[in-house]
């Protein structure tokens, strides 16, 4: 009897860390902010491989990061690629070393393993932390402003119900929640007497996304999958994919380039420090170019993660609106800025140098509506 309760219960969640001296399976967790969530939007009549390959290359070009220096997953484990998880591909394979020799179960991003509550947020506090799950396909993990500012948009988007909060909640979030006049929940008990269903622990039978898994793993899934389907919708599956593959794909570039300036900034910068547009930690996409520039660089020259956070605190007030940014490597990042005056871009770049951060004009014009748009280089060695 004592075996079965063994074999039934839960595996325990754990940081990665601290799984090598568990004793029994285990589901693990990483920082959420090196495997950020990024929504994906592909054209509907893109399916399977090749709906696969145009989503991870979206990312990639979105980010500015080679593809094989990604590991790009769809959430779900399916086949629709809305929404992806996006880490480092080094240090993937360093999670999954880690967590073999473990005996852990599964990997997650710490967010993920925060159970997903119906209509409602899950949020977990801790000091100069927020992991918030905004549902099955949602969540992030960033400083308390910075959790603030992602969830004050996510609820203009949809206002839950309630909030179900492990820990302390920051001042912050607090006057948040009271002024959305959300309310906020404790524990199982708390929702029950609200009327909500009582959120269940993760299970390890259908989990959003295992990182301990390769991807080339998860795409022999996938296709073990596809083979139970029948021999002529498979055919006719591939003559389809046969005479419209070339179509298609020129059809995702011309969309890329008419989207690029409202997808760039979104997707590359989704989890917001910018009170205007949310900004996601890129920490982990940049890592390896870090890693690669080494320390002194590191010393001498800011970061493109470094560039964004300082460049960040100067938006607010400023009446400039950022529309896209892209790395250029050595010469740092190109932003595209829109300004209501001439006047209010030539203040935003003073007070850009005034803090010590490079920055040139690189062009600037008014369109018809007396709207001013500009392109600036941030930062950078030359």
């Amino acid at each position: 009897m004592s075996r079965r309760r063994k074999a039934a219960a839960a595996p325990q969640v754990v940081p990665l860390a601290e799984a090598r001296g568990m004793a029994g399976p285990c589901i693990a967790t990483v920082p959420g902010e090196l495997a950020p969530v990024y929504p994906v939007e592909l054209p509907d009549k893109l399916r399977h491989a090749t709906r696969d390959r145009i989503a991870r290359r979206q990312i990639a070009e979105r980010l500015g990061l080679p593809e094989d220096a990604l590991d790009i997953r769809p959430l779900g484990g399916g086949a629709d690629w809305s929404h992806v998880v996006v880490s480092d591909a080094a240090q993937s394979q360093d999670w999954r070393g880690t967590g073999a020799g473990a005996g852990c179960t599964a990997i997650l991003p710490d967010y993920l393993a925060l159970p997903v509550l119906p209509d409602g947020w899950s949020l977990r506090a801790s000091p100069g932390r927020i992991t918030a799950r905004l549902g099955p396909a949602d969540g992030f993990a960033a400083a308390p402003d910075l959790a603030a500012a992602q969830l004050r948009r996510a609820a203009e988007d949809a206002a839950p119900r309630g909030v179900l909060v492990d820990g302390e909640l920051p001042e912050a979030l607090s006057a948040l929640f009271a002024g959305l006049d959300l309310p906020v929940y404790r524990d199982a008990a708390d929702l029950q007497a609200a009327g909500l269903d009582v959120p269940r622990p993760p299970d390890p039978q259908a989990l959003p996304v295992n990182l301990a898994l390769a991807v080339d793993a998860a795409e022999q899934q996938l296709r073990a999958r596809l083979k139970r389907w029948s021999v002529p919708a498979l055919l006719a599956g591939l003559a389809f994919a046969l005479w419209c593959g070339g179509t298609l794909l020129q059809i995702e570039r011309e969309q890329a380039r008419i989207a690029a300036t409202r997808q760039a900034t979104e997707g590359l910068l989704r989890a917001s420090f910018i009170p205007s547009g949310p900004i996601l930690d890129i920490r982990a996409q940049v890592s390896r170019r870090l890693a690669q520039i080494g320390p002194a660089a590191s010393d001498s020259a800011p970061g493109p993660m470094q560039i964004l956070r300082r460049a960040a605190g100067h938006l607010d007030g400023s009446g400039i609106a950022l529309q896209a940014v892209s790395y250029r490597g050595a010469s740092g990042l190109e932003a595209t800025v829109t300004s209501p005056d001439f006047a209010r871009l030539d203040a935003f770049a003073a007070s850009l140098r005034a803090d010590g951060l490079p920055v040139t004009v690189l062009d600037s014009r008014a369109g018809e509506d007396g709207e001013v748009r500009a392109r600036l280089a941030l930062g950078g060695t030359a």
